[in-house]
């Protein structure tokens, strides 16, 4: 299998849009993804595989040193096959080799895969917000300490 993680490109909008509409209870719209890009972050990655076709991605931002994990997502036939593990080892390597210092996420408490995932990479929890969006669920703030990555 070929895998390729490279920056995202506005002409992939259409399709991350569509790959967040399957995979999560709420999404982002396609304005949201293209303002992410203004930025031109180098921590907007796409992860393809074989026929290039986008089968996940990450949005980040490295501000000073640290990295704001603002959303990431797999397919979900393309879940629980490393792919998720993958595109984030490869953002959070990427900030460990700019300096970065610590990184953070926010998740909803509902999400016990993504939870899972952020804990095997080390994330902890450092507070909860109750309610906080609409249907009241709460979200998880999570943060980790770049320099326990190995590089």
């Amino acid at each position: 299998m070929n895998i390729e993680i490279t920056n995202i490109e506005k002409s992939d909008i259409p399709n991350i849009f569509e790959i967040n509409k399957t995979s999560n209870l709420t999404f982002w719209s396609e304005n949201q993804f293209l303002s992410e890009l203004v930025q031109e972050s180098e921590f907007n990655l796409k992860l393809q595989i074989d026929d290039r076709k986008i089968i996940g991605f990450i949005f980040s931002s490295f501000i000073v040193d640290n990295l704001n994990i603002n959303n990431i997502c797999i397919l979900p036939e393309h879940q629980h096959k490393g792919f998720g593990s993958l595109i984030l080892n490869h953002s959070l390597l990427k900030a460990r080799k700019k300096n970065g210092k610590k990184a953070f996420l926010e998740v909803r408490s509902i999400n016990f895969k993504a939870l899972k995932l952020y804990q095997k990479f080390g994330f902890i929890i450092d507070t909860t917000r109750r309610n906080y969006y609409a249907n009241g669920d709460d979200a998880v703030l999570m943060s980790l300490d770049l320099s326990l990555l190995n590089l």
